[in-house]
């Protein structure tokens, strides 16, 4: 069993380039250059297939100032903070493996900063930081 959890940990860790990890009350960290595209996920269940209607999500980029980075509510994709307007989707085919999949595409050095992210489904809600950490 230890020898499967390992196997698997590996294969999670390699199967995206920015890393689809995620240890239990920790903040991800994101490293990339600019240009390039990140995907930022979170499970809620393997076992979940998320139906669109219910997911609501509302991430915002906190530092300097707070601006909306993506914001779903009950299907409908709300107004985001320019500085993002376009770069963002939502990966609507992850949501029937129990995945919440964001990306950010093009991304720039004043993306770079802390994040903050409150999800809901109807398997559950939680809130997940995580930083970018973008290079020119």
């Amino acid at each position: 069993e230890k020898m499967i959890c390992s196997i698997l940990l590996l294969i999670t860790l390699t199967s995206c380039v920015c890393g689809v990890f995620e240890p239990p009350n920790t903040a991800l960290n994101y490293q990339a250059e600019e240009s390039n595209n990140i995907t930022v996920e979170w499970r809620f269940s393997s076992k979940a297939n998320i139906s669109l209607p219910s997911l609501k999500i509302h991430c915002l980029f906190v530092l300097p100032e707070l601006k909306v980075f993506y914001h779903l509510d009950n299907s409908v994709e709300e107004s985001q903070h320019e500085q993002f307007a376009g770069r963002v989707q939502c990966d609507k085919d992850a949501l029937s493996a129990g995945r919440v999949r964001l990306h950010l595409s093009r991304v720039r050095t004043d993306d770079s900063g802390p994040y903050l992210c409150r999800m809901a489904t109807e398997f559950g809600k939680k809130i997940k930081e995580f930083s970018l950490n973008i290079t020119g």
